[in-house]
């Protein structure tokens, strides 16, 4: 999913998080303008990847769309490092 991702016009990232105690995931992408959001959505692109999933998936995902107004990330934060790090 993510490879096919960034071959989308206006691609900015990525992030999945997943809440295993409950058995829920949630993932949000970033994109340079409105326009090419809407471009990945409709290109036949997002319904070929979640049919990928669809053997994983609980059911069709809901989709959402959220204007970003506030953004900060610590200079070194790696979302994967942070991750691994976490104590069973």
């Amino acid at each position: 999913m993510v490879p096919s991702l960034k071959d989308q016009p206006g691609f900015r990232g990525f992030v999945a998080l997943v809440n295993r105690e409950v058995g829920k995931s949630l993932g949000y992408s970033a994109w340079e303008t409105e326009q090419a959001m809407v471009a990945s959505e409709t290109n036949g692109n997002y319904q070929e990847q979640i049919a990928k999933l669809s053997a994983v998936l609980a059911g069709p995902p809901t989709r959402e769309v959220y204007e970003p107004i506030c953004r900060v990330i610590a200079p070194r934060w790696c979302p994967r490092k942070a991750m691994t790090q976490r104590k069973e």
